[in-house]
């Protein structure tokens, strides 16, 4: 958390990154304040995009001459679509879907 904010002016002021809190100026550009973070539009991924990353997924790897478990979830972490190619144990998949579960 930031202890205190600086004018933009300021010497030491440094613009935030994309992982930080955004800041704005308030009155008159003086001071900054917490921005409101900015409007994201609503996507949601249904069952048609879900199979296309898979099998996006599976003709990369399928170009490397690899087999790999492919699992898609929502941001919810619940499985939209998922392929487990040949040559993969059962573990695999439950290996990519907690990754993916971890990521959403």
């Amino acid at each position: 958390m930031v202890e205190r904010l600086l004018h933009a002016g300021s010497p030491q002021f440094t613009a935030p990154r994309d992982d930080q809190a955004c800041y704005e100026p308030a009155a008159r550009g003086t001071l900054w304040r917490l921005a409101p973070p900015p409007a994201q539009t609503e996507s949601r991924l249904d069952a048609r995009i879900a199979q296309a990353i898979v099998d996006g997924c599976a003709a990369h790897a399928g170009a490397k001459m690899q087999s790999h478990a492919i699992a898609v979830v929502d941001t919810g972490g619940h499985l939209v679509a998922a392929l487990r190619m040949d040559g993969n144990s059962s573990g695999m998949m439950d290996f990519a879907l907690a990754k993916a579960q971890g990521i959403s």
